[in-house]
């Protein structure tokens, strides 16, 4: 549980450093996240029946903010302190692009996971 802990702790710390670095206000940031989460699942699943249940499931965007969180922690953070300050802002959304990239390996392991994933959402959905 500890280990829990403190990765949390360690993505509030990187979202604070990415607030600031962007220049945005933390509900800019979470409508950035929710906006790419629904687009994310219109475009990789838009058949799913049960779609907008899912945008209702706790566990869903728990989920998809862990792995956004993680791709800021390994790949996004360093790249924004390597950019020049009024760039980073746009800078920071394209990076996050990547979601959409179908070839792109962090495209594939998010896509695999949901798949992977997918049941305990509807499951939670459904209760």
């Amino acid at each position: 549980m500890p280990q829990v802990i403190t990765l949390q702790s360690q993505y509030n710390y990187n979202t604070k450093q990415i607030l600031f670095l962007c220049q945005m206000t933390e509900q800019e940031y979470n409508d950035f996240i929710m906006e790419m989460a629904e687009t994310w699942l219109n475009r990789m699943f838009g058949h799913l029946p049960d779609k907008e249940q899912l945008l209702g499931s706790v566990t869903f965007w728990k989920w998809f903010k862990m792995h956004w969180q993680d791709r800021d922690d390994r790949y996004f953070l360093d790249a924004l302190y390597n950019t020049v300050e009024s760039y980073r802002y746009v800078k920071y959304r394209q990076m996050h692009q990547c979601i959409f990239d179908k070839e792109g390996t962090v495209s594939n392991f998010l896509y695999n996971d949901f798949l992977d994933m997918y049941k305990t959402f509807s499951h939670e959905t459904k209760i």
